[in-house]
């Protein structure tokens, strides 16, 4: 049989466990909302909002291998590629879906300062799209 100590000790582990997995939950739900909600900006500011912390650079990168890319960097481009374009533009999200997670794991809910770099490797056997800026932390103004 077990004893009062014992049963008291057990609902106690019980209790921190389900105390954890709700702390954990909460978290899942914060991340979330801080993905679904990030603002994005090129400038050094959200009008409305007031910057509260910088939690520093954040960035991402894409790569795309293949010789329709080499197009653009030959010298007798002078046709558009609609297929190429639409795979950059590709690039360019994912590599900012990268840098949004960077900033939300890091507690952000911003990015200001964003620029993008688009450039191929030394062996022109890809081209990368690289995604940069500061990641935040804002509360929108109050009205006074």
């Amino acid at each position: 049989m077990r004893t009062a100590a014992e049963l008291e000790m057990q609902q106690q582990k019980q209790q921190q466990k389900e105390e954890l997995l709700q702390k954990s939950k909460e978290e899942q739900s914060m991340y979330a909302d801080r993905l679904k909600n990030h603002m994005l900006t090129t400038g050094s500011w959200f009008s409305g909002y007031d910057i509260t912390e910088y939690l520093g650079l954040v960035s991402g990168e894409i790569y795309i291998t293949g010789l329709a890319w080499k197009f653009i960097f030959s010298a007798n481009s002078t046709q558009f590629d609609t297929s190429l374009s639409s795979k950059i533009k590709e690039a360019k999200k994912a590599a900012v879906e990268q840098m949004i997670l960077d900033s939300a794991s890091l507690g952000g809910n911003g990015i200001i300062g964003i620029s993008f770099t688009l450039n191929k490797l030394y062996d022109n056997s890809a081209m990368y799209i690289s995604v940069n800026g500061t990641s935040i932390k804002m509360n929108k103004r109050k009205n006074s």
